[in-house]
C-alpha cells in the first residue's frame, strides 16, 4: 500500500510550509529571519512588526537574513557634560550634548529668525528619514539587498548590504520586502514597519525652561564674571532642564522612533496678563530682546496642522505671584516675624495671593480651549494690551496628551535627626532670621523665603488651598493677625482640578517628593531641590558662578526630580513602549508533518501524526509540542491542546467520511512558536 502525501494542495509536496513566521517584540524571526545586527538585549524597541516568510526551500540556498531599521536621533545624548572644562566628555548623562537649534518655519508660516527652542525638523512633505540596514545578512560573496516599502507611493531601494539604506517616508505603518541575493542565490522575507516621529512641544515659565541650573561657559573667567551660556537667552532656555531632560528620555528609549521637540516656554512667562511683563501662553511677553507672540500663537506658527503627540506644560507660578509672595517675605525678614500681612499693592499678602489664584482659575480655562476640543474657543492676544480674539487651537488629538507638571516646594525640608515639633509631618517648616552674629546666608536656615508661620500660610493655601478654608498659623507671635477665608484652590489643587475637569495628564511628583526637599533641606539623602538665598547667590555648584535668577528655581537634583516625574507619562503618551529587545525568538513552524491511518489500516477511524521539529527554535531547546483537532467544516473549533514530548500523536474514532485539520505547534525555553496547520481529507483513509 502506498501513501499519498499530497494532501492539500496537488502538486506540493508535504514538505511545503505554509507562509508565516515569528515576530517578538519587533523582532524579525524565520529560518531565514534574525534579529538586527549589533542588537543587545539592553536595547530598546517601539515598534510591532510582523513578518511573514517565503517557501523554506529558499532557506536552503540563499543567505540567512539578519536586518534592522533606525531612525536618526534629533536629541544626541553620546556623552557626558564635564562643567568645570565646559567640554562633553564621558559616557551619556541624560542631557543634550547640542544646544537647541533656531526655529524652522512651516510651510511658509512666518517667524522671527534668532530664536532657539528646537531639535529636529517638522518635514514639509511628511516624509521622515528611515535607515534600513541588511548588514547582518550572511552568504556567500557578495551580498546585495533589494529593499521594497510599500507606501504611497511604493519605495524601492537596491544597494550592497554593507551599506546601510536611507529612505524617506510617511509617520504610519508599512508593509516590507527584502530580498538578499548571493552567490547561491535569494533568500526573500516579508514583514512591517512602523515609522514614528514624537512632537513634543514645551510650553510654560521658568521653572519648565530649566532655570535654577544654568549651563554657565566658564572660558577661562570663573565665578561672578562667568557668562551665563543659554540656549536661548531672551527665555533663559536651557537644555539641561528637566523637562528637556524628559524629551531626550523618550528619543533615548527608542532606536525606531525619534523625537522632534518644539520649545516655546520663556522665564517670567504666565498664562496670561495684561502688561508688557505679564505675557505668556495667551498673551505677547517681552523678553529683553523684543516682543514675543503668545506661546499658542508660537507653536500654532512652527508646527501648523501637525498632530502635537506630547504637549509639556508648565505655568502657573507667576500668575499666583511666588515672585511677589518670596519678596516681601524675604523683605520682611528685616525686621518683621511676618509676611502674610504685610502691605503688598495696597492688599495684604494674603488676600493678595487669593484674588491672583482667582484670575488663575479663570485663565486655566482659557487655555484649555487652546489645547483641546469642547473647552470653548481659543484665544490670544496678538499684541500687547489687546484684546484676546480667535486663533487656532493646538492640534492634540487626546487630552491626556497634555501633561500639566506641578511645583516644588520652596520652604519645607525633611526632619533632622531628633527634630520634633511643626505638627506629626516627617518635614519641617524652613526658619530662619538674620542676626549680627548670623548674617545673611551664613547657615543653611538662610535658604529659605519666609519665617515658619509665613512658610505654614504660604504651604496651606497658595498650593494646597480649598475654598472656604482659613489657615492662621499655629503659635503665631501675632495673635490677632488675621488671615481670611481662601475663595479659590492654591496652585497645586488647581493643576489637579485641570487633570479632572479637563483630562490633562497631572505630574505632580515634583510636588509631593520635594516637601522633604526644599530650599532649607541638608539632611543626608535630603538635600535641596530648589536654590535658596545662599546657594542661588553662590552659583551652582559646579562653578560657583553667581546668577540671581537662579533663586528658588531648581537646583541640579530638582531639574532630574522633574524628569524622573514626567518621563513615565511621556514614553507613555507619546506612544513609545519601552520593551527590552529579545536575542531569542519564538520558534518557527514545525517541518516535514505526516498523516497516516494508524497502522496503515484504512477500517479504523485512527490517525497518525508525525513531524520534525523545527528549522528555527528562537534561540532555544524545544521541549515540548502540542497538538489538535479539528473537523474541517469546523476549522475554528479544534478541540484542546494535547501535550507531548515525542514528535508523534494519533487521534482515535474520527469520522471517515470528514475531512479534518490537524494544528501542531511546539514550545522552547523561550516561549510557544507558530502553529502549523495540516488538512487531513477523506482521500487518506481511501489509500490502498
Amino acid at each position: 500500500m502506498r501513501l499519498n502525501t499530497k494532501l492539500l494542495h496537488p502538486g506540493k509536496s508535504a514538505l511545503t510550509l505554509c507562509a508565516g513566521a515569528a515576530v517578538t517584540l519587533g523582532l524579525l524571526s524565520a529560518p531565514a529571519i534574525a534579529h538586527g545586527a549589533g542588537a543587545t538585549p539592553q536595547s530598546l524597541v517601539s515598534t510591532e512588526a510582523v513578518a511573514g516568510q517565503s517557501a523554506a526551500a529558499t532557506a536552503k540556498t540563499g543567505p540567512n537574513v539578519q536586518w534592522d531599521w533606525t531612525m536618526p536621533t534629533n536629541i544626541v545624548d553620546e556623552f557626558g557634560w564635564d562643567f568645570p572644562n565646559q567640554q562633553l566628555a564621558g559616557p551619556p548623562d541624560g542631557l543634550p550634548d547640542d544646544v537647541m537649534s533656531e526655529y524652522t518655519t512651516y510651510q511658509g508660516a512666518s517667524y522671527r529668525p534668532g530664536e532657539y527652542g528646537q531639535y529636529g525638523k517638522i518635514p514639509t512633505d511628511g516624509l521622515h528619514k528611515v535607515v534600513l540596514d541588511g548588514s547582518g545578512s550572511t552568504g556567500e560573496g557578495t551580498l546585495a539587498c533589494a529593499w521594497k516599502i510599500y507606501s504611497n507611493p511604493v519605495v524601492k531601494a537596491k544597494a550592497n548590504c554593507a551599506d546601510k539604506t536611507t529612505v524617506h517616508l510617511p509617520e504610519g505603518t508599512h508593509k516590507l520586502q527584502l530580498k538578499v541575493t548571493d552567490k547561491k542565490g535569494t533568500t526573500k522575507i516579508k514583514s512591517k514597519i512602523k515609522v514614528k516621529n514624537v512632537l513634543i512641544a514645551l510650553l510654560g515659565d521658568s521653572y519648565a525652561v530649566g532655570v535654577g541650573f544654568p549651563p554657565y561657559r566658564v572660558d577661562g573667567i570663573t565665578g561672578p564674571n562667568s557668562t551665563i551660556a543659554f540656549d536661548d537667552p531672551g527665555c533663559a532656555r536651557t537644555r539641561w532642564g528637566g523637562f528637556v531632560r524628559a524629551a531626550q528620555a523618550a528619543e533615548s528609549a527608542d532606536p525606531r522612533s525619534n523625537v522632534t521637540f518644539i520649545n516655546v516656554g520663556c522665564g517670567g512667562a504666565q498664562v496670561a496678563g495684561t502688561s508688557p511683563n505679564g505675557g505668556g501662553v495667551l498673551t505677547p511677553q517681552n523678553t529683553g530682546t523684543g516682543i514675543r507672540p503668545a506661546q499658542i500663537d508660537q507653536l500654532d506658527a512652527i508646527v501648523g496642522p501637525n498632530k502635537i503627540d506630547v504637549a509639556l506644560v508648565g505655568i502657573g507660578g507667576n500668575d499666583t505671584g511666588f515672585g511677589g509672595i518670596s519678596a516681601t517675605c524675604v523683605g520682611a525678614l528685616a525686621g518683621a516675624d511676618l509676611c502674610y500681612n504685610a502691605d503688598n499693592g495696597g492688599d495684604e499678602l494674603w488676600d493678595w495671593t487669593n484674588k491672583r489664584l482667582e484670575k488663575l482659575t479663570t485663565r486655566y480655562d482659557e487655555m484649555a480651549a487652546c489645547l483641546t476640543s469642547g473647552a470653548g474657543t481659543c484665544q490670544t492676544s496678538k499684541s500687547v494690551g489687546d484684546p484676546k480674539t480667535d486663533s487656532t487651537r493646538l492640534n492634540i488629538n487626546d487630552p491626556a496628551k497634555v501633561i500639566q507638571s506641578g511645583y516644588p516646594s520652596l520652604i519645607t525640608r525633611a526632619k533632622k535627626a531628633g527634630e520634633t515639633g511643626n505638627g506629626s509631618e516627617p518635614w519641617v517648616y524652613c526658619a530662619w532670621k538674620p542676626t549680627p552674629a548670623q548674617p545673611m546666608g551664613a547657615d543653611t536656615y538662610g535658604q529659605a523665603p519666609a519665617m515658619p508661620w509665613d512658610a505654614y500660610w504660604a504651604l496651606n493655601s497658595a498650593y494646597l488651598g480649598e475654598p472656604g478654608d482659613q489657615y492662621v498659623p499655629p503659635g503665631s507671635p501675632d495673635p490677632a493677625a488675621e488671615v481670611g477665608p481662601l475663595t479659590a484652590k492654591g496652585l497645586t489643587q488647581l493643576i489637579k482640578r485641570n487633570g479632572s475637569l479637563y483630562g490633562y495628564t497631572v505630574a505632580l511628583d515634583i510636588f509631593t517628593e520635594s516637601l522633604q526637599h526644599g530650599a532649607c533641606a541638608t539632611a543626608p539623602g535630603m538635600e535641596f531641590w530648589v536654590n535658596g538665598i545662599s546657594t542661588g547667590l553662590a552659583g551652582a555648584p559646579q562653578d560657583g558662578a553667581q546668577y540671581g535668577g537662579g533663586l528658588l528655581h531648581p537646583s541640579e537634583a530638582g531639574q532630574q526630580a522633574y524628569a524622573d516625574g514626567q518621563t513615565p507619562q511621556t514614553l507613555d503618551q507619546a506612544g513609545i513602549p519601552v520593551k527590552t529587545f529579545a536575542d531569542k525568538t519564538k520558534p518557527g513552524k514545525v517541518r516535514t508533518v505526516r498523516l497516516a491511518p494508524k497502522g496503515h489500516s484504512k477500517s479504523k477511524g485512527e490517525l497518525r501524526v508525525t513531524w520534525k521539529k523545527p528549522k528555527n527554535t528562537g534561540g532555544g531547546t524545544i521541549n515540548k509540542y502540542r497538538v489538535r483537532i479539528s473537523k474541517a467544516g469546523d476549522r475554528d473549533n479544534f478541540n484542546s491542546w494535547k501535550q507531548t514530548k515525542q514528535k508523534k500523536r494519533w487521534f482515535k474514532g474520527l469520522d471517515k467520511t470528514e475531512p479534518y485539520w490537524v494544528q501542531i505547534q511546539a514550545k522552547s525555553s523561550v516561549g510557544w512558536g507558530e502553529r502549523k496547520t495540516k488538512k487531513a481529507s477523506t482521500k487518506l483513509w481511501n489509500t490502498k
